[in-house]
C-alpha cells in the first residue's frame, strides 16, 4: 500500500512544470525570407520575413527603404511574421535595401534584433559595394556604442539611404552600396527616431566619393557656448544662472550686487529689495520675478582639494557660499606649515592664505575656529579644519619630451574621473604633484587659445579643435619620476 502511494506521487510529480530556468538573452531571428534575399530579379509586391518566436515592432515608420521610393512600404504583423508590401514602382537599375534598425525585438524580453537587412534588385546583380566605419568619441578616444551611422545624398537633410548601427567596439558595416557621392555621418541615436536631437553626440558630416574602406568617425557633444539654460532664486537675495562656457558677460541692470561665478554656474547675490531682476545677455534681455523666500540657513566653506594648484601659487583660496563681510584673522590657524600673509578677502566670496613653500614638505591643517567668518544675512561659520599632504614622496612626477610640438598646442593629462592637469605643450614640461595611478595624455590645438577643448558645430558644420589621443597608458607611482615622449601626428 506505501509503494502504490509513493508510485503514484512521483508520476504527479513528473507532470508539473518546472519554474525559472535560465533568461532568454537571445535576439529573435528570421527562419524563412520569402523571395530569399539577397533577391534578383525580384519582381514582386510582398515580401514575407518569418521569425523563430513571436516578435514586436516598435517605431515601424523607421523600417527604411533605400533608396527612398515613394509611396513608403506597408509594414503589417501577423504573429511570428512581417508581411511587407511595396507600394511604389521599382528602378530597374537600383538595389534596394530594407533597414530594420533596431525596430524588432522579441515579445516577451525586448531582446532587439540588430542591423537586420533584406537586400533585393529588380536586376540580375547586386550592388556590392560597402562601408566599414568605427565611431569614436574625441575628446575620450572611447568607442561610441549603438551609435548610428548614415549614407545620405543631401547634407541639407540628411536623410538615411543606408544606415546601420555600430557594434559594442564602436564599428559597423553598411553593405550593398550604389557607387554614388554621399555624405557620411553619426550619431548617438538614444530615441531611436532616425534623427539627431540635443544632446545626443553627433559628428560632422564629411563628403565621401571612395567606397570599400574603413573611415572613422569622431563624435562629440554639440558645445552651445554663450547659452544660458537655466535661471533660478535659490534664496531670498541670490539667483543662479546656469549655463554653457560664456564668452559674453550677464549683466544684470536694475540692481549692484556680487558675482560668484564658474565655467558653468554663475550667482548673483543682490543688495536691494527688489520684486524682479532684469539681466542682460549677448544683447538678449530678460528677467526672474524675486519672492520673498528663506535666506540661506548656513555658511558653507570650500577648501583647495588640489595639492599641485597650492604649491605652484603659494596661496590657499577659501570660498564661501555667501559674501563676506569680515574676517577674523586670529581665529585663522596653519599647523604644518608658515602663513606668509594672514588671511585676507580678495572678493565677496574668497579669502586668501599666503602660504611659504618652502615648509611646505608634510602634511599641513588649515584650522578655522567658530566664528572667524561673518557673512550676509549674518552668517558665521562653525569650527572646521582641513587637510593637505605635501609629502613629496607620497606623489609622481612626469617629465614628458615632445617631438613636433605646433603653435598652440595643449596638452591634458586626464583619467577615468576627468582632467588632472592642462597646461600649453612645450619641447619639455614637467608635471608634479600626481597622485599615483593610471593616466592617459591627449593634445589638442587651442585655436581659440582659450585654454580647452572646443568641440564642433553643425550648423554651419565646423569640425572640432583637432585632437589626438595618446595610446600609452601613464602609470604614476609614489615617489618617482617617470619621462614619456610624444610625437605629434604631421596632419595634427
Amino acid at each position: 500500500m506505501c509503494f502504490c502511494f509513493l508510485f503514484i506521487f512521483v508520476k504527479c510529480a513528473n507532470i508539473i512544470t518546472p519554474s525559472g530556468g535560465p533568461k532568454d538573452t537571445e535576439p529573435p531571428r528570421v527562419i524563412k525570407e520569402s523571395p530569399v534575399g539577397p533577391a534578383v530579379n525580384f519582381n514582386e509586391k510582398n515580401i514575407e520575413l518569418e521569425f523563430n518566436e513571436f516578435i514586436q515592432v516598435k517605431n515601424i515608420q523607421n523600417i527604411q527603404l533605400s533608396p527612398t521610393c515613394e509611396p513608403p512600404p506597408k509594414i503589417e504583423q501577423k504573429g511570428k511574421k512581417l508581411i511587407i508590401k511595396l507600394m511604389c514602382e521599382l528602378d530597374s537599375l537600383l538595389t534596394y535595401t530594407l533597414s530594420f534598425g533596431t525596430t524588432i525585438s522579441d515579445l516577451n524580453e525586448g531582446n532587439i534584433l540588430k542591423n537586420y537587412s533584406y537586400v533585393f534588385s529588380k536586376n540580375s546583380t547586386i550592388d556590392s559595394l560597402f562601408l566599414q566605419a568605427e565611431a569614436n568619441e574625441s575628446y575620450t578616444g572611447k568607442s561610441v556604442t549603438w551609435a548610428l551611422v548614415l549614407l545620405s545624398k543631401e547634407i541639407d537633410s540628411l536623410t538615411p539611404l543606408y544606415y546601420s548601427y555600430t557594434d559594442e567596439n564602436g564599428s559597423c558595416l553598411i553593405k550593398n552600396i550604389s557607387f554614388q557621392d554621399y555624405y557620411l555621418y553619426g550619431f548617438l541615436d538614444l530615441n531611436s527616431n532616425l534623427k539627431h536631437d540635443d544632446g545626443e553626440l553627433t559628428s560632422v558630416p564629411q563628403k565621401i566619393s571612395t567606397l570599400n574602406q574603413s573611415l572613422k568617425i569622431e563624435m562629440f557633444d554639440v558645445d552651445q557656448v554663450n547659452k544660458i539654460n537655466e535661471v533660478k532664486q535659490i534664496h531670498k537675495n541670490a539667483i543662479q544662472f546656469q549655463h554653457s562656457f560664456l564668452s559674453d558677460q550677464i549683466k544684470v541692470l536694475n540692481c549692484s550686487g556680487s558675482w560668484k561665478k564658474s565655467l558653468k554656474t554663475s550667482w548673483f547675490w543682490f543688495d536691494e529689495n527688489v520684486d524682479k531682476i532684469i539681466y542682460e545677455h549677448s544683447s538678449f534681455l530678460d528677467s526672474i520675478n524675486i519672492f520673498n523666500q528663506d535666506t540661506l540657513s548656513s555658511l558653507e566653506l570650500t577648501f583647495p582639494k588640489l595639492t599641485y594648484e597650492v604649491y605652484d601659487s603659494a596661496k590657499i583660496i577659501i570660498e564661501t557660499n555667501a559674501p563676506i563681510k569680515m574676517i577674523n584673522k586670529e581665529k585663522v590657524l596653519i599647523d604644518g606649515g608658515k602663513f606668509l600673509s594672514f588671511p585676507k578677502i580678495i572678493d565677496p566670496f574668497r579669502i586668501e592664505i599666503n602660504v611659504d613653500t618652502s615648509s611646505l614638505n608634510k602634511p599641513v591643517s588649515i584650522v578655522i575656529n567658530d566664528g572667524a567668518i561673518l557673512c550676509s544675512n549674518n552668517l558665521i561659520n562653525d569650527s572646521t579644519s582641513f587637510n593637505l599632504d605635501f609629502s613629496k614622496d607620497k606623489y609622481g612626477f612626469l617629465n614628458i619630451k615632445s617631438l613636433n610640438v605646433k603653435d598652440n598646442a595643449v596638452v591634458e593629462l586626464f583619467n577615468d574621473s576627468g582632467v588632472v592637469r592642462t597646461l600649453e605643450l612645450k619641447d619639455s614640461l614637467s608635471i608634479g604633484w600626481i597622485k599615483p595611478g593610471n593616466y592617459k595624455l591627449r593634445t589638442f590645438i587651442d585655436n581659440n587659445k582659450n585654454m580647452r577643448w572646443d568641440a564642433g558645430t553643425l550648423t554651419p558644420p565646423n569640425r572640432s579643435e583637432e585632437i589626438q589621443i595618446h595610446p600609452q597608458i601613464i602609470r604614476i607611482k609614489e615617489n618617482w619620476d617617470l619621462e614619456v615622449q610624444i610625437d605629434l601626428n604631421e596632419n595634427f
